[in-house]
């Protein structure tokens, strides 16, 4: 004899799976929500940023944006330390890579007489991220941007590259420190009240500590001859050490002139520097 025991409608609702949610439209409704985020983001004018940037830049420099959103636009770039005001012109591509380093990325193209090449700018919530510059700055630009150097009266022109693969980190909140490497190639190089004549080419190394930029000339060639190497520091008070040897032939013997009064003349012509001042 077969017994077959039966459960009662109560029992069976309670053991029954309850109706699954929509997961689907729950999924919709949440792509849509980033969607109209990240347009929002995407298409937010660049100018309600423009505030942020000078508090950031202020006193040495002020930006102006034209048009655009975050993710393209233009704008320009005004230094007002020193008594420069060179107008700069710039453009900006949103850098999405920059993401993954938690920062906000621009691509920057810069094209003027002063300042031109491209550098991409990543900024973080207490530093500012510099990589893969490539930037040529006339010498004039630094005499804008500082008073002492602007009574040297400079000339030429800066190519500034970061290395392969490596970023300059600077701090934008509170005192400035930065740390990295940097190429520079010095072209043509004239300081107006030293020499009539330009001095020449220089590669220098510079490593940026904190406060201070170290810096050695790898390479050198035209009538002034350096090596050796020093730093400069930027926070208060102002120094400036280097340390090397100055050559030059002798029909170009005018440009060592200034320099005898800081170093110590050699036996075969050259002078011999070991300076530390600061301002």
């Amino acid at each position: 004899m077969k017994f077959r025991i039966r459960k009662n409608s109560a029992q069976s609702a309670a053991q029954s799976p309850a109706p699954a949610p929509d997961i689907r439209l729950r999924s919709w409704i949440g792509l849509a929500a980033l969607g109209f985020l990240l347009g929002l983001i995407a298409f937010m004018p660049a100018s309600l940023f423009e505030g942020l940037a000078n508090r950031a830049l202020a006193p040495q420099a002020q930006v102006r944006i034209g048009d655009g959103s975050i993710w393209a636009g233009r704008g320009a770039l005004s230094l007002t330390a020193g008594g420069g005001a060179n107008n700069i012109p710039f453009s900006w591509r949103f850098d999405p890579p920059a993401l993954l380093r938690l920062r906000a990325g621009v691509k920057l193209d810069l094209d003027s007489a002063v300042l031109a090449g491209k550098v991409r700018v990543a900024l973080g919530i207490r530093s500012i991220e510099v990589r893969d510059a490539s930037l040529r700055i006339d010498a004039s630009l630094i005499g804008a941007a500082n008073s002492v150097a602007g009574l040297l009266g400079p000339a030429g022109s800066l190519l500034v590259e970061t290395p392969a693969g490596e970023a300059v980190v600077g701090s934008y909140r509170g005192p400035l420190l930065a740390g990295g490497n940097l190429k520079v190639r010095a072209e043509n190089i004239l300081l107006r009240t030293v020499a009539a004549r330009a001095l020449g080419n220089y590669d220098i190394d510079v490593a940026l500590r904190d406060t201070a930029a170290e810096f050695r000339i790898t390479q050198a060639s035209g009538p002034l001859k350096l090596d050796g190497g020093g730093s400069i520091k930027w926070s208060l008070p102002h120094q400036l050490s280097y340390r090397g040897i100055a050559g030059a032939p002798a029909d170009a013997a005018e440009v060592l002139a200034p320099l005898r009064l800081i170093g110590r003349p050699m036996a075969d012509g050259r002078v011999q520097i070991d300076y530390q001042g600061g301002w």
